[in-house]
């Protein structure tokens, strides 16, 4: 996928099976959740605005990930590195705070609380409901996740029935569910680029990562 707005990754890595994990259970994730987040927005009769807000939401929401790149290559994580890794949410919100770029502060709320169910339960924990935008992002991302294979599930796929099925038992909004059902995304709904504009990433075994944004950099090693 190419596109004017194109970020430049850099991934210096001979492990293929890394490479593989990261382009698939990262990136093409967050394309994937962006777009689901949208249609679904859309279908709910939300306007542009605030389409774009769930959209750009979607994008981010686990550029956190980064920061704990390594522990989304391993197949068993002790305590401390699950620990680790739901924070990422957390570290999503810190890197784009930090960006020079203007990120609307609800944009943040979304990325920062995407784990979180409608009754609150979740991770960072919350008081109160989900409001139905971060009920739209959470369900996007549950769906993806649920309906694309990761490296650590042996292969098991489920269906969008199945995650429907899940979330309803979550408690998510019926209209929400009902929208769910009805949208089937191709490829040419899927965005062309990956947010943000002007972020490079390079990531090499020996040095760690290092994230550009803005211009400005990162001193983000790897936490785990």
């Amino acid at each position: 996928m190419t596109g004017k707005n194109e970020t430049s990754i850099l991934i210096e890595e001979k492990d293929q099976a890394k490479l593989f994990v990261f382009y698939g259970e990262f990136f093409l994730h967050s394309v994937r959740v962006a777009a689901w987040a949208r249609a679904i927005a859309k279908a709910l009769n939300y306007g542009e605005a605030n389409v774009n807000k769930l959209f750009w939401a979607g994008m981010w929401h686990d550029i956190g990930k980064l920061l704990v790149m390594d522990t989304i290559f391993l197949d068993d994580l002790s305590e401390g590195q699950m620990e680790l890794l739901n924070k990422h949410a957390e570290f999503s919100f810190d890197i784009l705070v930090e960006s020079e770029e203007y990120i609307a502060p609800e944009i943040l709320g979304l990325v920062l609380f995407h784990h979180i169910h409608p009754d609150g339960t979740g991770y960072p924990r919350v008081e109160g409901l989900a409001s139905e935008k971060l009920q739209i992002l959470s369900a996007a991302d549950i769906l993806d996740a649920m309906t694309h294979g990761r490296h650590y599930r042996n292969g098991k796929i489920n269906s969008k029935k199945d995650a429907v099925l899940y979330l309803r038992g979550c408690k998510y909004e019926a209209r929400i569910l009902a929208a769910i059902e009805k949208i089937d995304l191709e490829e040419k709904d899927l965005p062309d680029f990956f947010p943000p504009t002007n972020i490079k990433i390079a990531y090499t075994e020996k040095n760690g990562l290092k994230v550009e944004i803005a211009g400005k950099i990162f001193e983000v090693g790897l936490r785990c």
